[in-house]
C-alpha cells in the first residue's frame, strides 16, 4: 500500500492511497501480546487498530462509549478510580492520573459506525459483557488509551 500516514483525531491513518497490492488473503492473524500497564506513555500507540491478546484478567474502566462507539476502556490491575476521588487535587491527584494513563487501553469492536446494534464484542460475536472483567486471552483490536 502507498499513501500518506497522517494523524486525525488522535488515530494514524494512511491518506492518498495511490496503490494497494495484495499479498495475500485469508492469511490468519496472530494477535500481539499485550500486557497492562505500559512502561511508558507512547507504548500504546504501537498497538494502535491491531489485534491484541492479552494474558492477564482486564478490568472495565469506563463504559461511556460504549453504546455510541462500540468501544470500552479496559485497566489491567483493578477499576481505575477518578484520581480526586481518592486523593486531594494537585499534585497528588496527577501522578495518580498519569498512572491511570499506563494502566488502561481503548478496546473498539472495529466497526467504525455509530449506534451499533447489537453490540457485538470479542468471544466469537457474542454480545457485550456489560461490566466487571473481561476474560483473558481474548483478541479484541485494540485503540489507544486516551
Amino acid at each position: 500500500m502507498v499513501g500518506v500516514v497522517a494523524e486525525y483525531q488522535g488515530q494514524t491513518q494512511l491518506g492518498s492511497v495511490s496503490s494497494i497490492e495484495v499479498l495475500s488473503h485469508d492469511a490468519p492473524v496472530t494477535p500481539a501480546q499485550v500486557s497492562l500497564p505500559f512502561a511508558a506513555a507512547t507504548d500504546a500507540e504501537a498497538f494502535e487498530g491491531m489485534s491484541v491478546e492479552f494474558a492477564q484478567p482486564l478490568f472495565v474502566t469506563e463504559m461511556y462509549l460504549l453504546g455510541r462507539f462500540g468501544e470500552v476502556t479496559v485497566s489491567g490491575t483493578a477499576r481505575l478510580d477518578q484520581p480526586t476521588a481518592v486523593v486531594a487535587p494537585g499534585d497528588e491527584a496527577n501522578a495518580l492520573q498519569a498512572l491511570n494513563n499506563l494502566n488502561k487501553i481503548k478496546v473498539d469492536d472495529s466497526l467504525n459506525s455509530q449506534n451499533p446494534d447489537p453490540l457485538v464484542f470479542g468471544r466469537g460475536g457474542s454480545r457485550c459483557p456489560r461490566r466487571t472483567r473481561c476474560a483473558a486471552g481474548t483478541p479484541s483490536p485494540a485503540s489507544r488509551a486516551s
